[in-house]
């Protein structure tokens, strides 16, 4: 397992993914928002917070509910650990990966479609 670098972490929390971050997907206050969980998601990786605690901060701080601040941490999380996995293949010059889905009642049509498949990085 390796380190997550400074960078990498930065630079993955200011891209936007599927035309607009998650945070501005389900919450209209979208600057006080990002700014939050990109604070809260860097120190929270730097430090080795779980996602609970720092869902917990952003319940506080915005007021919403646990449901949605738990999910809101846990895909901008994944989101971060994918793209942190995607720079070692680079740094690695790993050409090539196979996709992995869990097949489950929860498991949506593109992922199940690529389980197994092998994607070019």
């Amino acid at each position: 397992m390796s380190v997550i670098g400074f960078f990498v972490i930065y630079s993955t929390l200011r891209n936007n993914w599927s035309g607009a971050s998650y945070s501005s997907r389900i919450w209209s206050n979208t600057q006080t928002v990002a700014e939050l969980i990109k604070n809260e998601l860097f120190l929270g990786v730097l430090t080795g917070k779980s996602q609970h605690d720092m869902s917990a901060v952003i319940m506080e701080k915005m007021g919403v509910g646990a449901m949605q601040a738990r999910r809101l941490v846990r895909t901008e999380s994944c989101y971060v650990a994918n793209q942190a996995e995607m720079e070692s293949y680079k740094e690695c010059e790993i050409e090539k990966y196979r996709f992995v889905a869990t097949l489950d009642m929860r498991t949506s049509e593109i992922c199940a479609s690529l389980d197994g498949k092998g994607i070019s990085r």
